[in-house]
């Protein structure tokens, strides 16, 4: 008894699964995801009949701006539903009349962006199990049991429908994105290998520009005690030179660095060209000591480290010193021709007046003014002549002098009084 009670559940179990299936797909409507390409439009005709509950679900799984128009067409080609560039949206309606209502989906919008759209049209109500929907009595355990689990996998299967659009969305976006990446990684190699070959320089701060050779491994931290033998050499070096005018002048006062020993250099295969043997080495030790010395500064970059420590101070303390020495020569030259111009100006009115006191002289050449004053010299014996003449007229103002001075001092007054013009008068009697 007890392995049929087994066996009877066991199948009605069965019966109730395979009911649920065959309800589920008997359920009326439309359920689909479709490609929908640019400049294109995709429409689904449904036929329902009149007061029958109907949904409309769509959501724009890839492409573009995850946008798409919507239109809902009832059979007297009325639109009872419209959406432009939307991404999702739900729509409930009861038809007012029996027909093939058709549903459009439009990209004319975009030029180029294909989309994945799903779409979901719903007709009617879910049908209950067969033998449970006319249902007289009261339903047993496992009846009750059933259609909650029909209602729960009706859940289940519409959730399972949005997980898989969210992740078939998730998963393009992340496609997309990988492809963007690797579009980028690509530009950006072939930008550092168009750099690399064309040698394009790089902005470095010149007050870095040590610390960046450093940091970047072409100098080494004690470079600087690497130089002093270096500078040792070249001060052994430059005790046993050739005479030459241009080694004199790189030798004169200045500090020696690599590129003048470069320059020197270059000087020696010329001075020293007759000891070089048949394998193009030179047998001069003045080459040999200064090819050293170019040996040991191209050695671990140090001719690098020294340019820029000497760059650096150029740039810290000579430039600026520069500058300011400018700007005084600036200030002193500004100053110097304010005082030219007074000086011009002053210079202006002197020959203003200069002109002037030889007009009055009756000088009138500007490049015979000594010859026109000479002549005028000889017309000094004409002169006083008329002077003295006139003179003459002055005798008795002579007497009146003479008698006010005794009036005034109320005496006798026999000294000489304005003996000059008496003496005058006296030649001219």
């Amino acid at each position: 008894i007890n392995k049929r009670k087994i066996r009877m559940d066991f199948w009605s179990v069965w019966l109730l699964f395979a009911s649920l299936f065959g309800a589920l797909l008997l359920t009326d409507g439309v359920e689909l995801t479709f490609e929908l390409a640019d400049n294109a439009k995709e429409c689904f005709y449904q036929e329902i009949e009149k007061n029958v509950s109907s949904t409309l679900e769509f959501q724009v799984v890839t492409g573009g701006q995850y946008d798409v128009d919507v239109t809902l067409e009832a059979p007297n080609k009325e639109i009872i539903y419209s959406q432009v560039k939307t991404q999702f949206d739900s729509h409930s309606f009861i038809p007012t009349m029996s027909g093939i209502y058709k549903a459009c989906f439009s990209n004319e919008f975009s030029t180029y962006s294909h989309k994945l759209v799903y779409m979901d049209f719903q007709v009617g109500d879910e049908l209950p199990l067969p033998g449970l929907g006319e249902h007289v009595t009261v339903m047993t355990q496992m009846e009750s049991s059933a259609q909650e689990v029909h209602k729960n996998l009706i859940s289940i299967l519409d959730y399972q429908t949005h997980h898989r659009l969210r992740e078939a969305q998730g998963r393009k976006r992340a496609e997309e994105l990988n492809e963007r990446v690797l579009w980028w990684s690509v530009m950006e190699t072939v930008c550092i290998l168009f750099i690399a070959e064309q040698n394009i320089p790089i902005d470095i701060n010149a007050r870095k520009l040590l610390d960046w050779l450093i940091n970047r491994r072409h100098c080494k931290k004690n470079w600087h005690m690497n130089i002093l033998p270096i500078r040792q050499k070249i001060n052994n070096a430059i005790q046993n030179m050739p005479a030459h005018d241009g080694i004199a002048s790189l030798l004169s006062g200045v500090y020696i660095n690599y590129f003048s020993c470069v320059k020197i250099v270059k000087i020696l295969k010329e001075t020293e060209a007759d000891t070089k043997n048949l394998f193009g080495h030179y047998g001069s030790q003045r080459m040999k000591d200064w090819q050293e010395i170019l040996r040991l500064y191209e050695k671990e970059n140090i001719y690098l480290a020294e340019v820029a420590q000497m760059l650096m101070r150029n740039v810290n303390y000579e430039v600026p010193s520069i500058k300011k020495q400018i700007q005084k020569l600036e200030q002193l030259l500004a100053e110097l021709e304010k005082k030219e111009s007074e000086y011009k100006k002053s210079e202006n009115i002197a020959h203003m007046e200069y002109n002037m006191m030889c007009k009055q002289l009756g000088v009138t050449g500007y490049n015979t003014v000594r010859r026109e004053l000479l002549d005028k010299v000889k017309e000094l014996p004409e002169i006083y002549q008329k002077i003295a003449e006139k003179t003459k007229c002055l005798d008795k103002v002579v007497e009146f002098y003479n008698a006010f001075v005794e009036f005034t001092f109320d005496q006798q007054y026999d000294s000489d009084c304005v003996s000059m013009i008496k003496y005058v008068i006296g030649m001219c009697a």
